[in-house]
């Protein structure tokens, strides 16, 4: 989709700009009806969830369910557990390198 904007020069002249899909000045620039590709997400598997994966700019919302204690090892190979103390608090249990 594209859109039409206004550039601005640094001595205050305006030109009209049709037809632009993105905007390169250092970092890109996307429109806001473009970045508002959002969805929720259901996570109860332990993992990494990138929003690019599913096609969209970002997660309007997370519901996490998933079973505690949980173990594992990161790709470092720091051993972590993940568990709920008797309060109802998480907690993270760092192993060091394995």
């Amino acid at each position: 989709m594209s859109n039409n904007i206004i550039m601005r020069r640094n001595n205050g002249a305006e030109a009209a700009v049709n037809g632009v899909n993105r905007l390169q000045v250092g970092a890109a620039w996307l429109p806001e009806d473009e970045t508002s590709r959002t969805a929720g997400v259901t996570i109860d598997t332990l993992g990494s969830y990138p929003a690019a994966r599913a096609g969209l700019y970002g997660f309007s919302e997370a519901n996490v369910d998933v079973q505690l204690p949980q173990s594992g090892t990161t790709r470092a190979g720091v051993g972590f557990t993940i568990y709920v103390d008797s309060t109802g608090k998480p907690h993270i249990a760092v192993e060091g390198k394995k």
